[in-house]
């Protein structure tokens, strides 16, 4: 008796999909020339890597009767229990991918929420020291006295103050605040707040020195205003 064995590869299957398998079996009672088939047996076993497991599904045609098993990890079982685990692993398998995918996610929002809150801050004490450093001058040319307000500076008094006592503290309370407890539409508040004050401050100095110099009839004081504009 001659056996003949020819095994075919699946292309195509999924990508836990780790031993696709055919085998046909010729059981030939005669010489070749003959031809005459006693028996043939064809077998397809399908494995396939599910959350670390192994599934074996084995398919086996012996003159049409047919034959199913079915293995866990090498372990027989039957087809209700192959199915039910195949099914929870599966899900497992899926739960674990998003949980992965969901970490990495997190992780990129964590990321871009944390530089963003450094980069708020940065801006804010920016902002505060560009302020500061304007209000300085006004007190150490000693032309407080001079200031002439208006629409497209700083409108009133009150504003001067508030912004100098007020609104900078506040500024400077939000930009030490601790990042756990740091609102990033507070900071762009407060952004939205101080931005435009360094530009209308600086404006409203050299309008004061203008109008100092102007108005100056002392000559230690107009020697003072003299150093600013050199």
């Amino acid at each position: 008796m001659n056996l003949i064995f020819a095994l075919k590869s699946f292309v195509g299957q999924k990508r836990k999909l780790l031993f696709p398998l055919t085998v046909v079996c010729l059981c030939i009672n005669a010489p070749l020339t003959a031809k005459r088939i006693e028996r043939m047996i064809s077998v397809d076993v399908i494995e396939e890597r599910i959350n670390g497991k192994i599934f074996s599904s084995r398919i086996e045609i012996n003159n049409g009767s047919l034959k199913e098993t079915w293995s866990i990890d090498g372990n027989p079982v039957d087809h209700d229990d192959y199915t039910k685990t195949r099914k929870e692993e599966t899900i497992k398998e899926f739960d674990l991918e998003e949980h992965s995918n969901y970490k990495k996610r997190l992780e990129i929002y964590e990321f871009k929420q944390e530089q963003r809150i450094a980069a708020t801050k940065k801006l804010i004490k920016s902002l505060i020291i560009d302020i500061e450093k304007v209000i300085t001058q006004f007190k150490d040319h000693n032309i407080t006295s001079y200031i002439r307000y208006s629409a497209d500076t700083i409108p009133s008094e009150i504003e001067f103050l508030a912004l100098s006592m007020q609104k900078l503290d506040q500024a400077r309370h939000l930009a030490t605040t601790d990042n756990k407890e740091f609102s990033c539409d507070e900071g762009d508040k407060m952004i939205a707040t101080l931005e435009d004050y360094p530009a209308k401050l600086q404006k409203l100095f050299q309008q004061t020195v203008k109008y100092a110099i102007d108005q100056c009839t002392d000559s230690r004081q107009l020697k003072k205003l003299l150093d600013i504009v050199m």
